[in-house]
């Protein structure tokens, strides 16, 4: 069967139960999605304002469709941080910066929706703000999400050593959300 270009073969037997098997023509691979049960619960997609995020959401949409559920859509607006007292004008700099952030995610976020209804798809957005592998974990756990998708980033080895990156941080996350990591370098 076939769903917005992705192949689905109904159930296929493996190690971990019965799976549905997903395949994609940009996907060398075929994975499993899902154990004994089909997913009930929704998926969820993390975006922000890039120029990958779209082909994140793209794959978002043909999985919640293929799977049948519905689509979540989370952009986290990150804590801006100081590390010495400011002034006023520092101040009113960082205000200026969060508010730039938050436009930058609400506009994401629209973009996100605009994909979704294209797929005929009714995406729900979450708009929040903090470090932003705990709140798309907190997200998906208020929405009870089965899945979650999030592009790869594009960090050297040293800075994922030293910052380590959301993906790496969702998938080590105690909270246990599968996630779908899409490459996008």
């Amino acid at each position: 069967m076939t769903v917005d270009g992705v192949n689905t073969t109904d159930f296929v037997a493996s190690q971990w139960g019965r799976c549905r098997m997903l395949r994609s023509p940009r996907m060398r691979l075929p994975y499993l999605v899902g154990k004994d049960v089909p997913m009930a619960g929704p998926v969820l997609v993390a975006t922000h304002a890039s120029k990958t995020a779209d082909r994140v959401v793209e794959r978002a949409v043909q999985l919640a469709t293929a799977l049948g559920v519905d689509l979540h859509a989370v952009s986290v607006v990150p804590d801006v941080t100081v590390g010495a007292p400011i002034g006023g004008a520092g101040a009113d700099a960082i205000t200026h910066r969060v508010e730039t952030l938050r436009a930058e995610c609400a506009k994401a976020l629209a973009e996100a929706k605009t994909i979704g209804r294209s797929a005929g798809i009714d995406l729900q957005e979450h708009l929040v703000q903090g470090e932003p592998a705990a709140q798309i974990a907190a997200v998906a756990d208020e929405i009870r999400a089965d899945l979650i998708v999030i592009g790869s980033r594009g960090l050297d080895s040293a800075g994922r050593y030293v910052l380590g990156s959301v993906p790496e941080r969702l998938l080590f996350d105690p909270h246990g959300h599968d996630v779908h990591i899409v490459r996008t370098t």
